[in-house]
């Protein structure tokens, strides 16, 4: 659990790294998961506005079957590394 969520937070804060757009829905980002390193789990996250609420839908590949999974998302991320280590020093920054 404690890698998924190094991996899901380092790859969900990326939302610098990904795609944003409006649709006819309002707007939306779409962040790419990318395992960090010796990982393996990967996929996509769209968020789209809908009125005063925000529509999540992830779709995660490679993760351990009937485990119980989790993410969260940082306003700022870094993806300057390949272990997700430089999230946790972004996420200090922000805090600052």
């Amino acid at each position: 659990m404690k890698t998924f969520a190094w991996m899901a937070a380092a790859a969900l804060a990326a939302a610098g790294c990904s795609s944003m757009g409006a649709g006819g829905g309002g707007a939306r980002a779409v962040a790419s998961l990318e395992p960090t390193q010796g990982n393996s789990a990967h996929g996509a996250v769209t968020f789209t506005q809908r009125g005063d609420r925000v529509h999540v839908v992830a779709h995660v590949m490679g993760l351990k079957p009937g485990a119980t999974h989790g993410f969260h998302v940082h306003e700022k991320g870094d993806c300057g590394s390949a272990d997700g280590t430089a999230l946790s020093s972004a996420a200090r920054r922000s805090a600052a």
